[in-house]
This record gives C-alpha cells, structure tokens and sequence, in this order.
C-alpha cells in the first residue's frame, strides 16, 4: 500500500502542474513506480541467490554438486564478511574464495537482476540457474530476461515456499506492474 501512495503523491505533482493524465502516469511510475514496486529481495542467478528461506542452502547444494561452478548470492547487506557467510553456511574457505561471490549492490528485484546481469556477462556465462522462492521466480526470472545477455539460457530452480495468500497476491500484482511499466516504456 506504501507504494501506491509514492505513485500517487508523484502523480497528483504532476497532475497540479498540468500534465495530462497519461503522461503524468508514465512519468509517476519512471520516478517512482520502478524504484518501489519491486521490493522482493532475490533473484539469483547462474546460480545466484539471496540469503533466507532455504535459497543460499540450495545454491551452495547446486554448487557443492557440480551442476554449477560459481555462485552469485545477490543482495547480501553490506555488513556482511565473507568470513561470516564461510561461518554462518559452512563452506570450505577456498570453495568460498573460487566459486562464492556475494553481492552487495541490490536493494530490490529489478537490482537483483541488473547486478546478476553483469556478473553473467563478466563471467561470460551461457547458462545460469537461478535460485529463488517459487512464490518470486516468475517475477525475479521476468526482470533477469530483460536485463541478462542475449544468448543466455536461465534454468529456473524455485525452492519450495508455502507462501500465505497475501504473498502471491503481492507477488502477483508486482509482476503486472512491472510488465505494465515496461510496456509503458519504464
């Protein structure tokens, strides 16, 4: 609800200084609406992962059988060190220095995307697997194909949830916005 209030005060700014509606829509959304929309913190990738709800552990699996060899783990806070992550999930210290990359520049879903995109181009990936709750992959795997380099193959690997209603109901409803905001040019 927080969100539509942003878009709003946005919109009737614009609206008082006698835009019309549609573009005062559009230009509401492209400050705003892109920015707090997408809250949900993961979209892992290749395999790239956020910290909670069993995804860092199914990462490390992925990556301690041998379906991957690195991994990204997107959108940890800044705070944290390596040497906790090592501590905290039990990784070896030179499986953690070859194959662990833990990323610190996402905030949102369509950061987490950007950031994996980069990491997949910088790694010169052809195929990455990504990580995430079942409730957010539809989502974290739209904002992944929009940013994610041509050519690149995304094998998506939810892990099971049992998210409440008003979770897929969010989650749902972000996803649409999304794609109405880039259908509008956002």
């Amino acid at each position: 609800v927080d969100y539509a209030f942003y878009i709003y005060n946005r919109l009737q700014l614009h609206l008082a200084q006698g835009i019309d509606i549609v573009t005062a829509f559009k230009q509401s959304l492209r400050e705003t609406g892109i920015a707090t929309i997408f809250t949900a913190l993961t979209l892992s990738v290749g395999v790239a992962t956020f910290p909670e709800d069993g995804r860092v552990a199914r990462g490390l699996e992925v990556l301690r059988k041998g379906w991957a060899r690195n991994l990204l783990v997107s959108g940890v806070d800044r705070e944290v060190k390596p040497r906790e992550f090592v501590a905290v999930y039990k990784i070896a210290p030179k499986q953690m220095e070859c194959c662990v990359t833990l990323g610190f520049e996402s905030v949102d879903t369509r950061s987490n995307a950007r950031e994996a995109a980069r990491w997949i181009a910088a790694g010169k990936l052809r195929s990455v697997r990504l990580v995430t709750t079942d409730s957010h992959m539809r989502r974290a795997a739209y904002e992944l194909d929009l940013m994610k380099p041509k050519g690149v193959t995304v094998l998506r690997d939810a892990v099971a949830s049992q998210p409440s209603l008003e979770t897929l109901f969010t989650e749902y409803h972000k996803l649409l916005a999304r794609m109405i905001a880039q259908t509008l040019g956002g």
